[in-house]
């Protein structure tokens, strides 16, 4: 349906390394920590002591910040801008994760906002979905669903925590549509690859079309019509030849046993347009 811009492509790149590198960094830091290194045993300790879904919501943050980052230099203006500020602030939202306690509730407002400004750039023409973008987008979703599940267990009224177990299918819905819709209107806005649906043309043609479709008729005809006399044809290079497509490679006369056994008497052979 979609295909990656150009100047997107850096980001599949930015997020490869950064999975790279927080594998060979966690490596590193269980090795100095069995070393007894004082920095790494705490880091150490602080990564252990982390659920599991506060890590993998903390790296997929650090995913959607390498991959923003790594698009600032495509858009220019706002959008430039707003990727440096969402991706320093998934960086360092990602890293508040292993250290502070109120990072969660930031973090969810970070992701439903940076989620819902990619819908009403999309909406607008002022971006196209394309694999990253879409992709990008997913990653920030399922870190948001891992958000609000750890914010459930913070406790609060029964309306607090019926809003949040809304709020996710709501904006997973929202978002959906969003780039639908921005893709439908905006086939072609910002990048090289078309959209889901070209968009017509008009389908009344105006007076100077029809007069250019009968300058163009009349002109093939004219330039044809020297040709009614088969000699002019072949002095001017036409080489006259059977009418059917017989010598063309594929039905010389070494396929004509193959297609006889094909068509039995109980099919007939195709008939030609």
């Amino acid at each position: 349906m979609y295909d990656i811009a150009i100047d997107h492509a850096s980001a599949l790149t930015a997020a490869i390394i950064l999975l790279v590198f927080l594998w060979a960094f966690l490596r590193l830091i269980r090795f100095l920590a069995g070393r007894s290194v004082a920095w790494a045993v705490r880091l150490a300790d602080a990564y252990d002591a982390t659920p599991s879904i506060t890590r993998l919501a903390a790296t997929l943050m650090w995913l959607s910040g390498a991959i923003h980052l790594a698009l600032v230099p495509g858009h220019d203006g706002i959008t430039g801008i707003l990727f440096v500020i969402d991706g320093v602030g998934f960086i360092g939202l990602g890293i508040a994760a292993f250290i502070t306690a109120w990072w969660s509730r930031a973090a969810t407002v970070w992701l439903a906002a940076t989620i819902a400004a990619y819908i009403v750039w999309v909406v607008a023409g002022w971006e196209t979905p394309d694999q990253v973008g879409i992709a990008c987008k997913l990653i920030e979703l399922v870190a948001l669903g891992m958000v609000l599940r750890i914010n459930q267990r913070i406790g609060g009224t029964r309306l607090r925590r019926t809003g949040r177990a809304a709020a996710f299918p709501l904006i997973a819905i929202v978002s959906t549509f969003g780039i639908w819709i921005g893709g439908l209107a905006h086939p072609d806005a910002l990048h090289a690859h078309p959209g889901a649906v070209l968009q017509p043309v008009s389908a009344v043609a105006t007076p100077e079309q029809r007069a250019a479709a009968d300058r163009l008729l009349a002109d093939t005809k004219a330039s044809l019509r020297r040709y009614q006399d088969p000699a002019a044809a072949v002095a001017a290079g036409y080489k006259p030849g059977p009418v059917s497509d017989a010598t063309r490679p594929m039905l010389t006369r070494s396929s004509i046993p193959v297609a006889r056994r094909r068509w039995s008497t109980r099919e007939r052979p195709p008939a030609c347009d």
